[in-house]
């Protein structure tokens, strides 16, 4: 089979360069998937689309994603269900800079970014321990979007653009030939000028089959449904503990509770693993101490794909020609899949993007140029 481009991974961020490079006239994509759409990441992400980064790019590609969710009924047909959802990054000492300096940049971008002082937060969230908190931040432009309806948008735009989406095609091989790349499976291989590896935490073993170093590594991550839990606003929203590390999704529905746990990276395990619910629960009970008192009933356990410096790989590999990554996200590809669709799509087809991502390039890995993302939910 022959392409012009190729695109390895369905999920929302293959998904949205493919439609791009579609609606842009790239006449003939393909997109090969190892299992089925969504299969991967995209089919477990929370929806979440938050501006507060300690990475000014960061809060650039939210506003950018966006504008886009803002029109993506009229572009696709599908409305994302998008919404307004507040969240509250709790800081101790420790980390007060980091949310005095993300404000800082929200506010330069035009946004509705604040801090907020413990004692305004007594009135609007109960039950949570705020004695050692410094400030806190919240942003009135976050937002949640439907991962689920975000992706089936892409994938019937793709179809009705002409994109082969190919599934149970996991491609295992990448070649240089003379003047273009194959990309080799069990079941087809496929011919094209351009490659853009968008398989998230797979990319990694993807470059190293052609010869490149991808530094992506999976990074389980877990999430537990909560029975039992009063609620701690009369809300939906995130509540983020900065030193703890813990992620409370307030919902009238039912809580949801995180931890960034003690998953070694490099694991492709994503099974979920009810032994780590009373570690889970140990270690909220710091910030929510009612929890102890909760069962966590079961949940769901996905792979975080992590860099060094846990911010995106967006652009050209170094030393081989027509060969592009979008991957290494750091667990907020969901909210940044519209803008950077648009910007790979550019990358491929006009040389250059609408949005300087440079930052991100993969060349700043051997140029010793990272930017540490110190935000990551």
């Amino acid at each position: 089979m022959k392409g012009d481009v190729l695109v390895i991974g369905a999920g929302i961020v293959g998904l949205s360069v493919a439609y791009n490079l579609a609606e842009m006239g790239c006449r003939k994509v393909i997109v090969a998937e190892k299992e089925f759409v969504g299969a991967g990441t995209t089919g477990k992400g929370g929806g979440g689309v938050r501006h507060q980064f300690s990475t000014e790019l960061n809060i650039k590609l939210t506003i950018e994603s966006l504008n886009i969710l803002k029109r993506f009924k009229n572009l696709t047909g599908y409305d994302p269900q998008l919404k307004s959802i507040s969240y509250y990054l709790l800081a101790t000492k420790e980390e007060e800079e980091i949310l005095k300096w993300s404000v800082k940049a929200q506010l330069k971008h035009g946004l509705h970014s604040r801090l907020i002082e413990p004692s305004e937060l007594k009135p609007i969230l109960k039950g949570v321990v705020l004695d050692d908190i410094a400030v806190a931040s919240t942003c009135k432009e976050d937002s949640w979007v439907n991962p689920s309806i975000l992706l089936q948008g892409y994938y019937d735009s793709c179809i009705r653009h002409e994109v082969i989406v190919l599934e149970h095609t996991e491609i295992q091989t990448l070649k240089e030939e003379k003047g273009y790349l194959r990309a080799v499976s069990e079941v087809e291989t496929i011919d094209a000028d351009t490659v853009v590896i968008a398989a998230g935490a797979y990319s990694a073993p993807l470059g190293r089959s052609i010869g490149v170093e991808i530094p992506i590594q999976p990074f389980k991550r877990q999430m537990f449904y909560v029975e039992g839990l009063p609620s701690v606003a009369k809300t939906n929203l995130l509540l983020f503990d900065m030193h703890n590390k813990v992620a409370l999704v307030n919902r009238v529905e039912g809580s949801i509770v995180g931890v960034h746990d003690r998953s070694v990276p490099g694991s492709f395990d994503e099974t979920i693993n009810l032994d780590d619910a009373l570690y889970v629960k140990n270690v909220a009970a710091h910030r929510i101490p009612s929890i102890k008192e909760a069962e966590l009933t079961g949940g769901i356990a996905g792979l975080y794909e992590m860099t060094p410096d846990r911010n995106a790989i967006l652009g050209c590999i170094p030393n081989v020609k027509g060969l592009f990554c979008a991957a290494g996200f750091s667990g907020h590809g969901i909210m940044h899949a519209p803008i950077v669709g648009k910007i790979v799509a550019e990358m491929i087809l006009k040389d250059k993007p609408s949005v300087d991502v440079s930052q991100f390039s993969p060349n700043r890995f051997l140029n010793n140029k990272q930017v540490y993302e110190q935000i990551v939910i």
